[in-house]
């Protein structure tokens, strides 16, 4: 494992040496984290402002909330036998909740469960195709640069306006998968939870190479999850020790950005506490220390979320198309796509 996330480290500096060329396509994560708040406030306003003007709907969401927790409640105590000597003692046993019982004190309307849901349906797209789409000119942009062509911030965003309709149903198809499997997660107990999230990490793997085949082939959302699980099946293994390799690499930054914060809010009460003098400066050092981490987490998301993309182009341009691209060693994309044995191949995608 060790010498997989050793190439996957050769892979990840021979991507950031692209970066340094094109430095601009830094701003695509940024502004794509700006426009997807811009949208999540274009989501949370009508709804806070129907709840403000429509105490109606209030109290209902709030009943329905009651209910849920109780409903909550009394599955636990339910769930939980009473015991043969309680039976005799008593002469009880647990209650079971009734359908009547979660309609008390009323709760939301069928009509508005189904607005809801479809309102969440559209968020969830909404979010997605930002997202994507930035994604997707980061992926063109990349590309662009490793067919020897001109390439950066504007080249990538044009690109990518090109493939709207498919990208649009890249997303929906993408958004609505997470939604389902997100509200499955919120109804499902511990087993459950567990299954689902394999299903999730499976759909993640399987639609590695997805957005890339819409980009750069132009083709729709099955074909391209066809392709992706094809490319997987000839070169099963780097992706997913990429994804070690890149949280490892996120640990560690991680561990150090929340001990710098930490850090700083334990100086910081220190100061507090010495008083004035050179509380002030201790004060001060607190302070800068927490931002510090701050600071390096959001860097890290950035830069992280670029590598990615150069990363995932380089590996589907060899994988598809046995390129070796612009900054990268023929031999480290060779080792990274070490082709199954007969006997493993048993244990891949299909």
């Amino acid at each position: 494992m060790s010498n997989r996330i050793k190439r996957s480290a050769v892979l990840l500096k021979a991507s950031w040496e692209v970066l340094k060329s094109h430095r601009s396509l830094l701003l695509l994560p940024i502004i794509s984290s700006l426009v997807t708040l811009v949208v999540i406030a274009s989501f949370a306003v009508p709804v806070v402002t129907a709840l403000s003007l429509d105490p109606e709907l209030r109290s209902e969401l709030s009943a329905e909330m009651t209910a849920d927790l109780a409903s909550d409640e009394k599955s636990s105590t339910a769930s939980t036998p009473a015991t043969t000597a309680d039976a005799v003692n008593t002469g009880s046993v647990a209650p079971t909740p009734k359908d009547s019982d979660t309609d008390e004190g009323g709760g939301l309307s069928d009509f508005w469960k189904a607005t809801g849901i479809l309102y969440l349906l559209f968020f969830y797209i909404s979010t997605s195709f930002v997202v994507i789409f930035f994604n997707a000119a980061l992926i063109a942009a990349a590309d662009e640069h490793f067919q020897g062509r001109p390439t950066g911030l504007r080249i990538g965003l044009g690109l990518a306006l090109r493939r709207v309709p498919l990208i649009l149903a890249w997303s929906i198809v993408a958004g609505t998968i997470g939604m389902i499997l997100r509200l499955l997660s919120e109804r499902a107990g511990l087993i459950g939870k567990i299954v689902l999230a394999l299903v999730g990490m499976a759909w993640s793997i399987a639609s590695y190479f997805a957005l890339p085949a819409v980009v750069l082939e132009g083709v729709g959302p099955i074909k391209a999850i066809r392709s992706s699980v094809q490319t997987l099946r000839s070169t099963w293994g780097e992706t997913l020790v990429l994804a070690v390799g890149f949280g490892v690499i996120g640990i560690v930054i991680s561990v150090l950005a929340f001990g710098l914060m930490i850090g700083g809010v334990v100086v910081f009460a220190f100061g507090l506490s010495v008083g004035s003098g050179v509380g002030i400066s201790i004060d001060a050092l607190g302070g800068i220390l927490f931002l510090a981490g701050i600071v390096i987490l959001i860097l890290w998301s950035i830069v992280s979320g670029t590598l990615r993309g150069i990363t995932q182009v380089a590996l589907y341009r060899f994988a598809t198309a046995d390129l070796v691209p612009d900054g990268f060693e023929r031999e480290d994309l060779e080792a990274a796509f070490q082709k199954k044995s007969k006997k493993s191949r048993s244990f891949g995608l299909g």
